[in-house]
């Protein structure tokens, strides 16, 4: 699945993404319950901005096969010159594979920092683990990270 859609409002293109990255979770896994990755909610601070979220969800059904799943939700500010424009980017991969992508665009100066250039340096802050054990044997452990750029 991938998506590409506008966005009026930053928390629109938010809520887009984590719908669009639930869908696909769901029908892969079945799962009715995904939580609300809120990139943007709260993301602005005096100090910097919360520019990408990663869950990660190890997980073995009833049957006694193991998954992973892997959601990153970003923001992303094209350099001047770029064809594209400012957007959330939401990205799912199952065992590693990709297996659902999207943008969702938002207009020209709402965000005042996205994800720096690769190999700058982001504040890193753990998600506390969440385990979850389902009938028939499932359980899933839920793990993750929020990157904050410091401008």
């Amino acid at each position: 699945m991938s998506t590409d859609r506008n966005a009026t409002t930053p928390q629109q293109a938010n809520e887009f993404a984590i719908a669009d990255s639930a869908a696909v979770i769901s029908g892969l896994t079945g799962a009715n319950q995904v939580p609300a990755l809120h990139l943007y909610k709260n993301a602005q601070t005096k100090s910097g901005m919360v520019v990408q979220v990663d869950v990660t969800y190890d997980g073995t059904r009833g049957n006694g096969t193991s998954y992973d799943v892997h959601i990153m939700l970003d923001v992303d500010v094209p350099p001047p010159g770029s064809t594209q424009e400012p957007h959330i980017g939401w990205e799912v991969k199952l065992n590693g594979q990709r297996v659902g992508n999207g943008h969702d665009w938002v207009p020209a100066d709402v965000f005042h920092v996205g994800r720096p250039a690769p190999g700058t340096p982001l504040e890193t802050y753990p998600i506390a683990p969440e385990e979850r054990t389902f009938q028939g044997n499932g359980k899933v452990v839920a793990a993750g990270s929020f990157r904050r750029y410091k401008s």
